[in-house]
C-alpha cells in the first residue's frame, strides 16, 4: 500500500514523470500481483479470490466502490461549490455554515432511511428493499395512493416471495468446513 499510495500522494511536488514516482508505482503493481499469487495458493487465504469471481460478489462490490466513490465526491465537491464567490461565475458565495446547512438533508434523509431499511429488511428481506415490490409487504403498502409505485406493483400479477436468501456467499468462506466423513448440515 504504501508503494502505492506515497507516489499517488507526492508526485504534485516530485513530478508525475520521475523515476521515484514511476519505480514506486511500478512496484506497487508487481507487489500486487505478487499478493495475487500467494492468495490464491494459500489453503487458507486472507481473501478467497474464488468468491470476488462469483457475479453476485463483483457486481455487489463494484456498485458499492460507485456508490461510495459518488457520495465522497458529493461530500468534497459540493462545499467547495457552494463556497465559491459569486464573481468567478458558477458557486453562491455562501458561508461555511450556509454550505454545512445546505448539506444537512442529505445527511437525514441518509440517516432516516438507514434506519428504515434495518427495520424494514426483516418484514421484506434485503433483496426487495430496493425496489417499489417491497410497498407489498410493508406495514404502510395498504394506504398507499393508487397511483404510487407500491399500488402499481400490487396491481401486477407477481410470483409470491420467498424467505430471504442465504447469507452471501463473500460470509460462507469464513464458517469452518466440516470435517471428512461428517455429514454436512445446511442452515
Amino acid at each position: 500500500m504504501v508503494a502505492l499510495l506515497l507516489p499517488l500522494s507526492q508526485a504534485g511536488g516530485w513530478g508525475w514523470g520521475s523515476a521515484r514516482v514511476l519505480g514506486l508505482l511500478g512496484a506497487a503493481v508487481v507487489l500486487f500481483a505478487l499478493w495475487l499469487y500467494a492468495e490464491s495458493r494459500f489453503r487458507s487465504p486472507l481473501i478467497d479470490l474464488r468468491v470476488m469471481r462469483l457475479p453476485a460478489v463483483w457486481t455487489t462490490n463494484t456498485a458499492a466502490l460507485l456508490f461510495g466513490a459518488g457520495m465522497y465526491a458529493i461530500w468534497s465537491f459540493l462545499p467547495g461549490f457552494v463556497q465559491t464567490p459569486d464573481s468567478a461565475g458558477y458557486g453562491f458565495g455562501a458561508s461555511v455554515t450556509t454550505a454545512g446547512l445546505l448539506m444537512l438533508p442529505m445527511l437525514v434523509a441518509m440517516f432516516l432511511s438507514g434506519m428504515l431499511s434495518g427495520r424494514l429488511e426483516p418484514v421484506v428481506g434485503a433483496k426487495s428493499l430496493p425496489s417499489p415490490r417491497a410497498c407489498r409487504r410493508s406495514p404502510a403498502a395498504p394506504r398507499a395512493s393508487p397511483c404510487s409505485p407500491c399500488s402499481a406493483s400490487r396491481r401486477r400479477a407477481r410470483p409470491s416471495w420467498s424467505r430471504p436468501a442465504a447469507p452471501p456467499a463473500s460470509v460462507q468462506p469464513a464458517i469452518p468446513e466440516p470435517k471428512p466423513g461428517a455429514p454436512a448440515v445446511r442452515g
